[in-house]
């Protein structure tokens, strides 16, 4: 059941593996959090690897079934947390600064171990390195399709924890669900008219787009901008909805028009066009999250993914190759 290239390229993962562990880079990557000020990249780097090498050591034997991929694919991980197991015996019996002196401020056993201890932290290793393999595995029985979304909308969540303090400012949760609100019902009724009535359907974007800054404008006015207000919520004051504050119908007129007819033009625009604006408006979404929580805590970090697969199912044409 077990094939002997799963072997070899166990092998080959685990000197890769070791060289990673031996410039100190999971006590470096330590400090980076990715969710919820504890996931850190140390952890989503070690399961990656996993993984990784689960999917690749199952890779040959995954015709054969789910069992013989799982199986493979935990005895390819199971040799690199082996690997790692003896670093950090080595390096808990014999001083390796000398050679590594990296290893002096970023060790290895403490990250590695879990912070558990040795003894208990070498045993919950084999037993991520096991369960990592085998996830990696069973991925091959996920279709292609499926498997790529999951996989892409993991490693952007990953990317948007690593770049929270950067981007969470940019724009608030009432900000992007309002843009987000008005572009997709100028879309989508706009998208019900025929392909030929152009002049329409930029008619209904523009107004749609100004009802809805009519009706902002005036909810802004009447004390919508205030703390707990509907507008603002708890939060900081919207950069958009809050721009003219006490005067607001006129400037909100002009945005959510543009934004109306921008909806109703992307109907007709060409498909890169037409999926780089899906593209854009789930990302201010994830950036109104982002503001929302304030950091990427773990439900951050969930809806984030949600948004991702969706947009990714948005646009098929990116997620067609396997």
């Amino acid at each position: 059941m077990i094939d002997r290239d799963t072997f070899r390229y166990g092998f080959y993962a685990a000197v890769a593996a070791l060289i990673l562990a031996l410039t100190a880079i999971f006590g470096k990557f330590e400090t980076l959090t990715v969710a919820g000020g504890e996931l850190s990249l140390s952890y989503v780097l070690l399961v990656a690897i996993f993984v990784g090498v689960g999917y690749l050591t199952s890779s040959k034997t995954s015709e054969r079934g789910i069992v013989p991929a799982a199986v493979n694919g935990a005895v390819g991980s199971l040799i690199v947390g082996a690997a790692l197991v003896l670093l950090i015996l080595l390096e808990a019996n014999i001083d390796l600064t000398f050679i590594f002196p990296d290893l002096k401020t970023d060790p290895i056993g403490p990250v590695l171990t879990f912070n558990q201890g040795v003894a208990l932290g070498c045993i919950l290793l084999f037993a991520a390195a096991a369960l990592g393999g085998i996830v990696g595995g069973l991925l091959h029985s996920i279709p292609s399709q499926i498997r790529r979304v999951v996989l892409v909308s993991l490693g952007m969540t990953v990317v948007v924890g690593l770049l929270e303090d950067q981007i969470s400012n940019v724009m608030t949760l009432p900000d992007a669900l309002a843009i987000a609100l008005v572009f997709g019902i100028s879309y989508g009724v706009a998208a019900r008219i025929p392909s030929g009535n152009l002049p329409v359907r930029l008619g209904i974007g523009v107004g749609i787009g100004l009802v809805a800054g009519l009706i902002l404008g005036l909810i802004a006015n009447s004390g919508g901008l205030d703390v707990g207000g509907m507008l603002r919520g708890a939060g900081t004051m919207p950069r958009i909805l809050g721009a003219s504050p006490g005067n607001a119908v006129v400037p909100l007129l002009v945005v959510f028009g543009i934004v109306g007819t921008l909806g109703a033009v992307m109907t007709s625009a060409a498909s890169s066009i037409h999926n780089g604006a899906k593209y854009l408006v789930s990302f201010l979404l994830l950036l109104g999250v982002l503001n929302w929580q304030g950091t990427m805590t773990y439900l951050a970090a969930a809806i984030t993914f949600i948004l991702v697969v969706a947009m990714l199912w948005l646009v098929p044409s990116s997620i067609q190759q396997s």
